[in-house]
């Protein structure tokens, strides 16, 4: 989603600076990589694990419910709402090579996360009993989720794509034939006979040519008429 709001070098307005993007990517490696070299860190031995107030085991209690309670649920939400700025990025477009998104690309996405979704049937089964739906998707089921809810997004887009480029196919053709019409309207407008007068002693020669169009079969006709 981020690279949706990424704007090239040369762009005098760039919708998100550089080090709005670093400080992002580094608060996730912070969130992700911190905790777990802490707990690395700190000894843990025989006794901790009897000890359920332990300085690892707080640690490691807190980096889990940060993870499963906050950032997985939120992970998910964001996937959802990456729908809305990928929607308006491809309405935006007005011809072929003006989006990044690809409609192949976004087919193909939501086809291998739909077979990776499926596959968590079998790798994260679910148990039985009340309650337990939410403990299945702090546990495990948080991946699955993901995996369908990120298939049924790309293939939103890949529709909303796929009718795009049909409407501006659409649009292209019926402008070429509005084009083709107002030449046609010019050349049935063009003077058929196209006159001249000469001085010819006592009188004027009007010289009058007929004007057929490359498909009338024929060469031009001059037509003379004395005119008193």
């Amino acid at each position: 989603m981020l690279a949706l709001f990424i704007s090239p070098d040369e762009d005098a307005d760039p919708a998100v600076s550089k080090a709005a993007v670093l400080m992002a990517y580094l608060t996730h490696l912070a969130a992700s990589l911190v905790p777990a070299v802490a707990a690395l860190a700190v000894p843990h031995s025989e006794k901790d694990h009897r000890d359920l107030l332990s300085s690892r085991d707080v640690l490691e209690v807190g980096f889990f419910t940060i993870h499963v309670v906050i950032l997985n649920p939120l992970t998910t939400l964001l996937v959802l709402y990456a729908f809305v700025p990928q929607y308006y990025v491809i309405k935006a477009a007005r011809g072929a090579g003006e989006s990044a998104l690809s409609a192949a690309m976004l087919g193909s996405q939501s086809i291998v996360f739909a077979v990776l979704a499926a596959s968590w049937v079998w790798r994260a089964p679910g148990a039985e009993g009340e309650g337990v739906v939410w403990w299945w998707f702090v546990e495990s089921g948080w991946m699955g989720v993901d995996a369908v809810v990120f298939a049924g997004v790309q293939g939103a887009l890949w529709l909303v794509t796929f009718q795009h480029a049909r409407k501006l196919a659409q649009a292209g053709v019926e402008g070429r034939e509005e084009v083709e019409g107002e030449e046609g309207e010019q050349g049935e407008e063009t003077p058929l006979l196209r006159s001249r007068y000469r001085g010819d002693g006592g009188g004027e020669r009007e010289e009058q040519t007929l004007l057929l169009g490359s498909d009338g079969g024929c060469d031009d006709v001059d037509v003379e008429r004395v005119v008193r």
